[in-house]
């Protein structure tokens, strides 16, 4: 892959992997490279052997065949790239370049999205990657415009990045992929208000509306604010309390249709955008506090970390007792669209078709191109 690139430093990391950000040799476009543990049936078996690489490592497979006339032989390549390519007509999702694997490793290069002070900026290719870490390149995702429980984007421009979400996540359903792991790192937004998603590499692929269905649920304490009511009702029981002090991860059981979860998830993403804070989260600061997804944070101060449990806790019981809180100023439509989204029932939550039929969504169409200006993004 060095042959053909050169890295230019790093755009980001997550729990499963790094992204880089390179160029092609003589080209001046820009891509992304996201390397990660290539998890086959081979590396399944060497599971509990094998060392910590880059980032986690799965116990099942991750890859699919390619068919093309072009090889005699198949070619495996990871299902994230898979779908990269069955994605290609969609102006929601990056454009797939190429894949590499190796051994362990795995690398899809795809369409960088970031602004054109990124692309301009200066790069050493090779810097240590201590230095790539510490001086990391940028692009603006929905955590960008939400800091200190304020927000920077008006309901409006809101709407233009849902409904650009939404029809991300109908483009993928109409395959039946449900998309899993639609939080505010994993889209991006252009200067215009443009909206990506960059990261499918939690899905869930239903032949029947069977297979939608789970028996438990990956609580994660990041994920807090995205979990549903039957997850935060779960996590009150003695059991699951227990559990969490001892673990940062545990399985509720609860099943579930990943559809209703997914939606769940879009619909908390949107309501911080609005607001600035996570649904049912405290609306006033506190640094001892923090963001709710940092409730369960390592290596902080016994007190903050107690305080931090003890408004976890407050919240998940206005989670299950109280209606979802809206901001006054809201249009009508858009606190309708909120309160159907939020409903505690999950036989009266909307269906996917049912809310591309919102009226709030798609409203932003309507409006003059140029009022679509993204705002500065916070300096944090």
């Amino acid at each position: 892959m060095t042959d053909h690139f050169v890295v230019r430093g790093i755009l980001g990391t997550g729990t499963y992997g790094v992204v880089f950000l390179a160029h092609k040799n003589n080209e001046d476009h820009l891509y992304a490279i996201k390397m990660e543990n290539l998890v086959t049936i081979g590396t399944s078996m060497q599971y509990y052997a094998q060392p910590t690489v880059v980032g986690c490592i799965g116990p099942q497979p991750m890859v699919a065949p390619l068919f093309t006339e072009e090889f005699v032989d198949y070619h495996y390549i990871p299902v994230e790239a898979y779908i990269l390519l069955l994605t290609n007509e969609s102006d929601r999702f990056p454009t797939l370049d190429s894949v590499y694997t190796h051994g362990y490793y795995q690398a899809i290069v795809m369409d960088a999205h970031v602004d054109d002070e990124v692309a301009e900026s200066a790069y050493d290719p090779d810097a240590p990657f201590a230095k790539w870490n510490e001086e990391r390149f940028s692009s603006c995702g929905g955590h960008n415009f939400v800091y200190m429980k304020e927000t920077k984007l008006q309901e409006y421009m809101v709407c233009k990045i849902a409904s650009h979400l939404l029809e991300g996540i109908a483009y993928l359903r109409d395959m039946r992929i449900c998309h899993n792991d639609l939080t505010m790192s994993n889209f991006v937004i252009d200067k215009n208000l443009n909206t990506t998603l960059l990261d499918v590499g939690l899905f869930t692929f239903a032949l029947t509306d069977d297979d939608y269905w789970a028996p438990d649920f990956t609580y994660v304490p990041g994920y807090e604010g995205n979990s549903t009511p039957e997850v935060i009702l779960a996590l009150l029981r003695d059991i699951y309390r227990d559990r969490l002090k001892k673990r940062t991860q545990i399985q509720v059981g609860v099943p579930h249709d990943v559809r209703k979860t997914g939606l769940w998830m879009l619909a908390a993403d949107i309501y911080e955008l609005l607001h600035g804070y996570m649904p049912w989260e405290n609306p006033e600061w506190d640094g001892r506090v923090s963001y709710l997804s940092q409730w369960k944070q390592q290596g902080i101060p016994r007190g903050h970390e107690q305080l931090r449990s003890y408004e976890a806790n407050r919240r998940r019981h206005r989670v299950v007792n109280l209606e979802i809180p809206l901001r006054e100023s809201l249009s009508q439509d858009c606190a309708d669209a909120m309160l159907m989204m939020f409903a505690k029932d999950t036989k009266k939550r909307p269906t996917l078709p049912e809310m591309e039929s919102f009226v709030w969504f798609g409203q932003w169409d309507y409006l003059d191109p140029e009022q679509f200006q993204r705002p500065a993004p916070y300096d944090t």
